[in-house]
C-alpha cells in the first residue's frame, strides 16, 4: 500500500538527520516583537524571510513566536528559546520611541549597560546630514548600545543589530523594518555565523512548476519521491499559479551532492515535462521574458477581470520594455468596443465571459499593439456576478500568436484576489507554453 505524502515528508525529515551519521543540524528560533503584530495591524513577513534564509544556510528553525512590547513577555520567550536553540533571532522593538524597549531589557538581561558608541553616533549624524536633516535627541539615543554585545552596523537606518554570545546560544536582536533587517541578516549576521557554528554541507536545487496544483504534482511524482535517497529532502512551496519544488541534499562532498541533485532534477523535469518552467529563484514572468527574447518577439495584453495583474507581473521584470508593448484594461463592455475595437455582436451573442470574446480581445490587442503575441482574460472574479452556467471563478483565457491561437476555460476557486492572481498566472503559463512550442518549431 502506498504511503501518503505526509508520511513521505515525515520519513524524509527523519532520514535527513540520521543519514550517513551526519552532525546534527543546528537549531534556531525566531521571535518577533510588537503589539502591532499581535493585533493584526502589521503582518509578520520578517519571520518567513529569516526562516527561509536560515534553512538555506543549513539551520533548522524549530519555532517562530510573536510577543508584545512588554519586557516580561520578551524575556520569558527568550529564556525558553535559549534552552532549546543555538541561535535565537529577535526582530522589532529597536526604534527611537518609548514603546521600543527591546534594547534596554536585553542589555539588562545579559548583565550589561548602555553606553554611547561614538562610531555609531557619527554614523547616525552623517545619515541625517546626507538627507538634509538634523538628528533629534531620540535619534542620537540610538547610539546608546550594550557594552557587552557585538554590534551589527546598519547601513540603512539608525537602529543597529546586536549579538550576544551566551553559553551555548547566540542571541541576535535586529530592527523590525524589513529592508534594514534583511541587510543585517545578509551582510552582517550570515558571514559571522559561518565562523561560529559548524553546519553540515547543504545544497539546494529548486524547480518552478506551473499549470499544475500541488496535489496533482505530488500524485504524479509519488513513486519517484518515495525512492529518494535518505540524504535528500523534497519541499513543496506553493503560491498562486506556481509551485516551487526544492530538492535539498546533505552530508556528502559538494561535487557528489551536485551530481546527485542534477540527476534527480533531470528525473523531475522528465516526469513533469512542460510544467517545469524555471529554476532557482526564477519566476514565471522571468521565464516568459526569456522566451520572448529568445524569439525576438513582443507581447501585448487585453485584460478584464484581472484588472492589469498580468501587466504588473510582466513589468516586474527588469528590461521588459524589450518585449512588452503594453496592455488594455477593458473592464466595461463599451470600453471593449471603443478601445479594443471589438464588435458588439460578439459580446451580445456569446457574452462577456466566453471563448469567442477572449479570442476577439486577443486578436484586437495583437492588431492594435502591433505585437507578435497577445493574451486576453475575461471572467467572474466575484464575490458577485456568478450564475448557474457561469459561477464565480469562471475564467476564459485567449492566447494569439503568429502560428496558432487558443482559448481555454477554467474554474478557479478562492477569494476575488486569489482568483485574479491565479487567472493571471494561468494566462502567463499558457503564453509560456506557446512560446516554447514556437521555439521548438524554429529550432531555438
Amino acid at each position: 500500500m502506498k504511503k501518503d505524502t505526509s508520511d513521505i515528508h515525515k520519513e524524509a525529515e527523519e532520514n535527513l538527520i540520521d543519514a550517513h551519521h551526519l552532525r546534527p543540524t543546528p537549531r534556531a528560533e525566531i521571535i518577533t516583537i510588537g503589539d502591532e503584530i499581535l493585533i493584526g495591524q502589521v503582518v509578520d513577513t520578517n519571520s518567513a524571510w529569516i526562516g527561509q534564509e536560515l534553512a538555506l544556510a543549513g539551520w533548522q528553525v524549530g519555532r517562530i513566536l510573536s510577543v508584545g512590547d512588554e519586557p516580561g513577555e520578551i524575556l520569558e520567550a527568550l529564556s525558553l528559546a535559549m534552552g532549546r536553540a543555538q541561535l535565537v533571532i529577535l526582530t522589532g522593538g529597536l526604534g527611537p520611541t518609548r514603546d521600543d524597549r527591546t534594547k534596554s531589557c536585553l542589555t539588562e538581561f545579559f548583565g550589561g549597560r548602555l553606553t554611547t558608541n561614538n562610531e555609531v553616533l557619527e554614523r547616525i549624524e552623517k545619515w541625517f546630514v546626507e538627507r538634509g536633516r538634523n538628528p533629534g535627541e531620540a535619534n542620537r539615543q540610538q547610539a546608546n548600545l550594550p557594552d557587552n554585545a557585538h554590534i551589527l552596523l546598519n547601513d540603512l537606518g539608525t537602529a543597529q543589530g546586536m549579538l550576544w554570545d551566551h553559553e551555548d546560544c547566540m542571541v541576535v536582536s535586529l530592527p523590525g523594518v524589513p529592508y534594514e533587517m534583511k541587510h543585517l541578516v545578509s551582510d552582517r549576521l550570515m558571514p559571522l555565523l559561518g565562523t561560529k557554528v559548524e553546519i553540515p554541507t547543504l545544497l539546494h536545487h529548486t524547480y518552478v512548476a506551473c499549470g499544475m496544483e500541488e496535489s496533482m504534482i505530488a500524485e504524479t511524482i509519488a513513486d519517484w519521491e518515495l525512492a529518494l535517497p535518505d540524504n535528500i529532502r523534497l519541499a513543496y512551496l506553493p503560491s498562486p499559479g506556481m509551485v516551487r519544488l526544492r530538492l535539498s541534499a546533505m552530508g556528502r562532498p559538494v561535487p557528489e551532492l551536485e551530481t546527485q541533485l542534477q540527476q534527480l532534477g533531470d528525473d523531475l523535469k522528465s516526469l513533469l515535462g512542460h510544467h517545469i518552467c524555471g529554476n532557482g529563484d526564477e519566476r514565471l514572468p522571468d521565464a516568459v521574458g526569456k522566451a520572448l527574447l529568445r524569439l525576438s518577439a513582443t507581447v501585448g495584453l487585453a485584460e478584464s477581470c484581472t484588472g492589469g495583474e498580468v501587466s504588473r507581473l510582466l513589468t516586474s521584470v527588469a528590461g521588459c520594455s524589450r518585449y512588452f508593448q503594453g496592455g488594455f484594461v477593458a473592464y466595461n463592455n463599451d470600453v471593449k468596443c471603443s478601445l479594443l475595437g471589438m464588435q458588439e455582436e460578439v459580446l451580445s451573442v456569446y457574452g462577456t465571459v466566453s471563448a469567442e470574446t477572449v479570442a476577439a480581445m486577443a486578436l484586437s490587442a495583437r492588431s492594435q499593439l502591433r505585437c507578435d503575441y497577445s493574451v486576453s482574460i475575461s471572467g467572474i472574479a466575484g464575490p458577485d456576478g456568478g450564475s448557474d452556467d457561469k459561477p464565480i471563478g469562471t475564467i476564459w483565457i485567449g492566447v494569439h500568436g503568429p502560428h496558432s491561437a487558443i482559448q481555454r476555460h477554467y474554474r478557479l476557486g478562492g477569494t476575488r484576489e486569489l482568483i485574479q492572481q491565479r487567472a493571471a498566472m494561468t494566462a502567463l503559463f499558457l503564453l509560456w507554453k506557446m512560446l516554447n512550442e514556437d521555439s521548438v518549431r524554429q529550432g531555438l
